[in-house]
């Protein structure tokens, strides 16, 4: 039985991440490497899974619900900031939704990508929100084009974007 050429491809792919945890993260703190690897294998997969099934499982969410309070409490972040970001996310990807829907007569935005970053918005602190942004544009640009050669027929994985620019607002 052959071995389809995507695994190897994620096992690198994590094994690399790892490695860039460990990079951004000196002076070492363990506790936070093994948090934040944890993390990137969590957003690893759901990117997997959106990208192929075009949705999310709902336990991994919850974990990541769960590991992203433990990150937030590691970093003493406050719960007020931590509402805000979270409530700002709902009504950004609620209006993203509703103007999809008017726009192109189906939702901008699924439930499972505003579920995805409210948990997302939880650990990433106000200061890196920028980092967050710029990287999440960036991918959605690049999977927009990626979606229009592909004469609309491909699936817009969003998750993947969200996913890369929590990534990167984390380190």
């Amino acid at each position: 039985m052959a071995v389809s050429a995507r695994y190897p491809v994620i096992e690198l792919l994590c094994g690399a991440l790892f490695v860039v945890v460990v990079v951004f993260q000196m002076p070492f703190e363990l506790d936070r490497i093994i948090l934040l690897w944890v993390l990137t294998v969590l957003l690893l997969a759901l990117s997997v899974i959106d990208f192929e099934f075009r949705h999310f499982q709902n336990g991994l969410v919850l974990v990541l619900y769960g590991m992203a309070g433990v990150l937030a409490w590691l970093d003493q972040r406050s719960i007020i900031p931590i509402l805000i970001a979270v409530a700002a996310v709902f009504s950004i990807g609620l209006c993203l939704r509703v103007l999809g829907q008017f726009l192109e007569k189906k939702p901008g935005l699924a439930w499972g990508d505003i579920k995805l970053g409210m948990a997302l918005a939880i650990p990433i602190p106000m200061a890196q929100l920028l980092t967050f942004l710029i990287v999440f544009g960036f991918i959605t640009l690049v999977l927009t084009i990626w979606v229009g050669l592909g004469k609309g027929k491909r699936h817009f994985p969003l998750g993947l974007a969200l996913c890369a620019g929590a990534f990167a607002a984390l380190l």
